[in-house]
């Protein structure tokens, strides 16, 4: 099968109702896949039953994420104490226009590359998704496609530190603004937070619509 866990990679797995985890790959079949057992103590705090379900998340071969349901089949503690996790659906490519996007409100959002003693730069955004923000800054901000980056946005009353990558930066020629698009892969926690935050802004611009009409 296409598109199978690499042996040595990082998988997230996210149990139901709890925060996301990774294990590292330790073997990887048609079926099931056989990770390292989850050691930060700050999301791990009990053992998952057998049968406990959950969505399983890896890099694409050609990009993007692969995504399929899956359960807690076995947890060898006696042994090497990895976990083997058997697929209960198909693994499916998350194609990036599938991902929610709105938002563009203004938040506030700080950048700097991910070197010591880089310079902060503060900007709004433009747009934000679950895979990634445009945003834009008054000033010349020197930053080239590829570079990777620290992102700090405000969203609603939450603050998020994201590790991100430019894609490409976009001049207007009118003014010295340049805007900002970035990537970035959020665990399943963060990508909660921005899939709300872009739905009550979408529903809060419906609102404001109905409000005109209704005049």
């Amino acid at each position: 099968m296409a598109n199978l866990p690499k042996i040595g990679g990082m998988l997230e797995l996210v149990l139901d109702d709890s925060k996301p985890m990774n294990g590292k790959v330790e073997a990887s079949y048609d079926t099931m896949v056989v990770i390292a057992a989850p050691i930060d103590p700050r999301k791990v705090t009990d053992l998952p039953e057998i049968g406990a379900t959950m969505t399983l998340r890896w890099p694409g071969s050609s990009g993007g994420r692969i995504r399929v349901r899956g359960r807690v089949s076995n947890i060898r503690v006696n042994t090497d104490g990895c976990w083997e996790l058997e697929f209960t659906g198909t693994p499916e490519l998350e194609q990036e226009r599938a991902y929610v996007r709105g938002g563009g409100g203004g938040e506030k959002i700080e950048v700097r590359q991910s070197v010591p003693g880089a310079p902060i730069y503060t900007g709004f955004v433009v747009d934000v998704g679950e895979r990634g923000v445009r945003a834009r800054f008054k000033h010349l901000v020197e930053l080239m496609p590829g570079e990777l980056l620290q992102l700090g946005i405000d969203l609603d009353t939450q603050k998020m530190e994201l590790p991100a990558k430019v894609l490409r930066m976009i001049a207007h020629p009118a003014s010295s603004a340049v805007d900002l698009v970035a990537t970035f892969e959020p665990n399943e926690a963060d990508a909660t937070i921005i899939r709300r935050h872009v739905l009550q802004a979408q529903l809060r611009a419906r609102a404001a619509a109905r409000a005109l009409e209704d005049r």
